[in-house]
């Protein structure tokens, strides 16, 4: 998947577009997970086919990710990284 950051049409709010080929056999898999509402999961705000693209809006994090945080920063500490993997797991969990 390619990831771009853009700004919404309508909403005029900062997001990104995930952009995925052949994934169309996932679409429904996809909206599915659109109407998932987590504290920890990105939520997906649209979920669009155009031909073989599969584009799944969501809203920008300014922050990132935690993979950008920790090549910015540095290892995490034990309890730091027990901490995200709970958060993980609960989300993955309601999933």
């Amino acid at each position: 998947a390619t990831v771009y950051h853009a700004v919404h049409r309508t909403s005029k709010a900062q997001v990104v577009i995930k952009v995925s080929a052949h994934a169309a056999e996932r679409l429904a898999d996809l909206q599915a997970a659109a109407r998932l509402k987590h504290p920890r999961l990105a939520p997906v705000l649209q979920v669009t086919m155009h031909g073989d693209l599969v584009c799944q809006v969501m809203p920008y994090f300014k922050n990132g990710d935690l993979g950008r945080r920790v090549r910015r920063y540095g290892r995490l500490s034990v309890g730091e990284a027990l901490d995200h993997v709970r958060a993980a797991a609960d989300a993955m969990h309601y999933a």
